[in-house]
């Protein structure tokens, strides 16, 4: 774009951007209040609340069943700290469309434990049984002078369809091999007879 400005010409470069899907930053934490009056900073924050209670929770969770599989001394420190630290920064790049995993989990959880034909205003939805109608076949062929017609027995609760008329007779096909000429072309073609028979005249 040219500006003119006191009778000096100026470039001006107009630079546009757009952006087709918002990020939205999640909430995390990287520290937790302390007894001293002073917070306590987390090993390897900040933390999502997903992260954070996957940590604690697999934490707790080792912690219970360590008579299975503990009783190694320092090993099992080693196993705790490793595997909650672990499953927590897994998390950290687990990206599912950039929702939660923890909600994605739950929404899971939540289609396998849904009815099968899914929900409908709430209520779980079930398909209307088949229902038997009429059905009206047509076949014709090549040489057949009439089309023969097979109609499937009516029902007994609805009223039988009407058959269709019988077609009328085929419309004349050009020969083998003649080409077929578009809409253009046959314009183009009924031009140049008229103007031929124009200069004709």
């Amino acid at each position: 774009m040219t500006a003119v400005l006191e009778g000096l010409a100026v470039e001006e470069e107009l630079i546009g951007r757009c952006y087709t899907k918002a990020r939205r930053r999640p909430l995390v934490t990287g520290t937790v209040p302390g007894g001293t009056g002073r917070n306590i900073r987390l090993i390897g924050g900040p933390y999502t609340f997903t992260e954070l209670a996957t940590l604690v929770a697999v934490f707790v969770g080792l912690l219970l069943s360590r008579p299975v599989w503990g009783g190694h001394g320092v090993t099992d420190l080693v196993v705790l700290v490793g595997c909650s630290m672990g499953a927590a920064f897994a998390l950290r790049y687990v990206n599912i469309d950039g929702r939660n995993p923890l909600a994605v989990l739950l929404s899971v959880m939540a289609m396998l434990a849904g009815p099968a034909g899914g929900r409908l205003q709430g209520r779980a939805h079930r398909p209307a049984p088949a229902a038997r109608t009429n059905a009206l076949i047509t076949v014709a062929g090549a040489d057949a002078p009439a089309p023969a017609i097979a109609t499937v027995a009516p029902s007994r609760t609805r009223k039988p369809v009407t058959p269709a008329p019988a077609p009328g007779p085929a419309a004349p096909q050009a020969p083998v091999g003649t080409p077929v000429l578009s809409g253009v072309q046959t314009l183009l073609a009924h031009r140049a007879a008229a103007d031929h028979h124009y200069l004709e005249n």
